[in-house]
């Protein structure tokens, strides 16, 4: 019998062990993954049906500010209050801005 066969064979059993620790170990994750996930469940169930709701509220959120933004004056009106939902562009370097920035109480 060649040595490196009589060596494979000497480290078996230890292998065979550790595999089944190991084997062991990821059943005990799993389970606990397991209870997780079902403490969880309900949760991700509201969430589920939450998410459409909310959805559909941003999106009207959304066409309303659209809405206004169309109106003729509201972008003038945004920009002198500082309420702006578009940045201000930044001045290029080396000119002096003349706007003040809004005071904030």
């Amino acid at each position: 019998m060649p040595i490196a066969s009589a060596q494979v064979i000497e480290q078996l059993p230890g292998l065979i062990e550790n595999l089944a620790t190991a084997t062991e170990r990821l059943n005990k994750t799993l389970d606990r993954f397991e209870r997780y996930m079902a403490l969880a469940d309900p949760t991700l169930q509201t969430i589920d049906r939450l998410l459409p709701q909310l959805e559909a509220m941003v999106a009207r959120g959304d066409e309303a500010f659209q809405t206004l933004r169309d109106i003729p004056g509201v972008g003038a009106f945004g920009r002198l209050t500082g309420f702006s939902a578009r940045p201000e562009p930044e001045p290029k370097p080396g000119t002096k801005s003349t706007r003040k920035p809004p005071k904030r109480k």
